[in-house]
């Protein structure tokens, strides 16, 4: 995605009054652009996979192949080739014409990625405290009757503790 890219969804949403869901971005972005519209592709719980059985089978180094030490945080690109798996490709800036490599690979038996399944991440839309699910549901008068379903579907996690909520002292009117 290049800057001009989001230039146009952006000029897109300028021209919106109002958005209340998830649906309503895609239909968005989807008109951005007449000519080479964008493809969106609105992710369900069962597109989301958990990445453990790679992350066993791969390690962190520090170092590149050369040995010298990678700045994590400094990265500007990242590679990873079909053909070789294990190593991990960067650069350090934009301008650099030469990637560097480490190897992900653990020492010792070798797994095979190709036979690693990844299972489901989500088995159902997360749930959220149910103090932000009321907090949102209170807001429903003030928004078209048509979202309202979108709201109204929220789970609500009874286990998660409820979250902390700001209140404003009346005496102060909210000024600090």
């Amino acid at each position: 995605m290049k800057k001009s890219d989001i230039g146009d969804i952006e000029r897109c949403l300028r021209k919106l009054q109002t958005i209340y869901t998830p649906n309503e971005y895609a239909v968005a972005v989807r008109k951005a652009r007449k000519v080479n519209p964008f493809k969106v592709h609105e992710m369900q719980n069962v597109d989301f996979v958990t990445m453990d059985p790679v992350m066993e089978c791969i390690t962190q180094r520090t170092t590149t192949s050369e040995g010298c030490k990678v700045q994590f945080c400094n990265i500007t690109q990242l590679m990873v080739c079909q053909n070789d798996p294990w190593l991990l490709h960067f650069r350090h800036s934009h301008h650099d014409t030469t990637w560097q490599t480490i190897s992900l690979r653990k020492r010792g038996r070798q797994r095979t990625l190709t036979r690693l399944s990844l299972p489901q991440k989500y088995a159902q839309a997360c749930a959220l405290p149910k103090n932000k699910v009321t907090d949102v549901q209170s807001l429903l008068e003030y928004i078209p009757p048509i979202p309202h379903t979108f709201f109204n579907a929220i789970n609500i996690d009874v286990h998660v503790p409820l979250t902390a909520v700001e209140c404003i002292d009346p005496e102060t009117d909210g000024d600090y």
